[in-house]
């Protein structure tokens, strides 16, 4: 089976004053069972799911400024399942398996036109990322006596992402028109912090 939730509510407080909220839920399973009787039976299934939601709130300063302020949050999550049952034999096995990935982030876009010939956007973006890759549970009995019954779990990675851009799109004149912008982005994981710089250029000519 599978399904897939969308739900969507705006409120508009004032001509100047909006606030959104959006959340999606959708979850996917696979099932196998296979049953000889009433004494062996065998259960694989494999699932997926995810949520996301944000919740956005937009104001316009004047008629020159206008802004976002975004919250977000996902949660993603994968999963195995085999189970083997001989009830006359007394057997049962299982082996679970699964994995996370939980994002919650803030994000902030403006737009800014001064004049005609000038088209701004500016705003940052940070994102608390959380991965639980591996998380394994194992049971197994054997004619009664259990031999194992055990759970393994990966330690918690934590990551923190982040970005600052801005971009100026110039009218030089009625054909020519340029784009100039900087991007700066940074990830940490585990005690470790990566950045880059990047630069933007671009140049739109329109011959005739």
């Amino acid at each position: 089976y599978f399904y897939d939730v969308n739900a969507k509510v705006n409120y508009r407080f004032s001509e100047k004053d909006r606030l959104y909220f959006s959340i999606y839920s959708g979850n996917d399973r696979l099932g196998l069972k296979y049953n000889a009787g009433d004494l062996d039976k065998k259960n694989n299934s494999i699932a997926w799911g995810s949520v996301t939601s944000a919740l956005r709130y937009n104001h316009l300063f004047n008629e020159e400024l206008f802004g976002n302020v975004s919250l977000t949050y996902t949660n993603y999550k994968f999963k195995i399942d085999n189970q083997t049952l001989d009830s006359d034999s007394k057997t049962d096995y299982s082996l679970s398996y699964s994995s996370r990935i939980k994002d919650a982030g803030v994000k902030m876009d403006f737009d800014y036109i001064p004049s005609n010939t000038h088209f701004i956007r500016f705003g940052s973006n940070a994102v608390m990322h959380d991965f639980l890759p591996n998380v394994t549970s194992i049971k197994s009995v054997d004619d009664g006596q259990t031999l194992a019954d055990t759970a393994y779990t990966a330690n918690v990675v934590k990551a923190f992402e982040y970005y600052l851009y801005a971009e100026d799109e110039i009218r030089l004149s009625s054909r020519i028109q340029a784009n100039l912008g900087m991007h700066f982005s940074g990830f940490n994981v585990q005690d470790q912090n990566y950045t880059s710089l990047q630069p933007r250029v671009s140049l739109n000519w329109m011959i005739t």
